[in-house]
């Protein structure tokens, strides 16, 4: 068992802290948490009859009087169609997302082909001001040498 002495203040460590209260002793099997009693487990209860034991979304015939009532039969219908809604809302939220991954493939394969084509075209641009530059150096070099020799005259 611990005695008074033997209990100290969890932030400074002091024994002196502590506000004694009258004959406080604590053992290790107090302690534990096996004492405390569990907390009452929840019953169910049905919200369309009142009996326990079921609940409106997993009555059925044989266990809730109410199951045939027209309120709830409509509400039931209600939840169904709800659902089904909600199944053909996320249905078309799949097919819109498949048809925007289906453009952006296509958008991209169209931009790769646009981007070959570009590469060409500067490709064949490159080499037609080679050919240029080669055709206008040597008519430089032919009107300069012509010049050259019209002044050497």
């Amino acid at each position: 068992e611990n005695t008074m002495e033997d209990i100290r203040c969890l932030q400074c460590g002091n024994s002196e802290n502590i506000i004694p209260t009258a004959n406080i002793t604590t053992s290790a099997a107090s302690s534990t948490f096996d004492d405390l009693d569990e907390p009452p487990k929840r019953r169910i209860r049905c919200g369309a009859c009142g009996k326990e034991g079921h609940n409106r979304s997993n009555a059925t015939e044989s266990n809730c009087p109410a199951y045939f009532d027209e309120n709830e039969i409509e509400r039931r219908e209600i939840q169904k169609m709800k659902k089904k809604e909600a199944l053909e809302r996320e249905r078309k939220k799949m097919a819109e997302l498949k048809r925007e991954e289906e453009t952006d493939e296509k958008s991209y394969a169209d931009w790769l082909k646009q981007t070959e084509e570009l590469k060409k075209k500067i490709s064949k641009s490159a080499e037609y001001r080679k050919g240029e530059l080669k055709r206008i150096e040597k008519k430089v070099q032919r009107m300069e040498k012509r010049q050259n020799m019209d002044e050497g005259l």
